[in-house]
């Protein structure tokens, strides 16, 4: 049972850092501005190599790692790319990231609930730290956006 536990922590982190990847990815050529669309390719390029990372311990517990709800996530992203051509600024795209990584920290929280092996646990403060850091960059472009407004 914990070992199942486990495995869907680390999966559902892996899931959500693949698809804030694609995001990223996406809303880079959806945005107007150079300094976000720069932010969010470098996010989406810290998210996939977190996902890897993810995907390799959850092999190391003896699991497969799952794939992502692919209808599910077309949609999301369709309808986020859409409201991004409707905006006046990057401010609904930025926040909208910011939730986002806020829900990856709720998942590390959830996940470091449970006992995991010490390379599993070093991966979920990397993973931790890095969302700090990206939620901070975040945050400063959403303070320029406004300053611009």
């Amino acid at each position: 049972m914990l070992r199942e536990r486990r495995e869907a922590d680390l999966n559902a982190l892996l899931t959500t850092c693949r698809e804030a990847a694609d995001l990223y990815r996406d809303e880079a050529k959806a945005t107007r501005s150079a300094q976000t669309a720069a932010l969010f390719r470098e996010l989406a390029g810290r998210r996939s190599a977190r996902a890897d990372e993810l995907e390799g311990a959850i092999r190391e517990l003896g699991a497969l790692p799952e794939g992502t709800e692919q209808d599910r996530e077309t949609a999301r992203r369709l309808l986020d790319r859409f409201r991004a051509e409707l905006a006046d600024s990057d401010e609904p795209l930025l926040l909208a990231r910011a939730r986002l990584e806020a829900h990856i920290e709720d998942l590390i929280d959830h996940a470091e609930t449970d006992p995991l092996p010490e390379g599993a646990q070093r991966l979920l403060v990397r993973l931790r730290e890095d969302v700090d850091r990206a939620r901070g960059q975040l945050a400063k472009r959403i303070r320029a956006d406004d300053n611009r407004g």
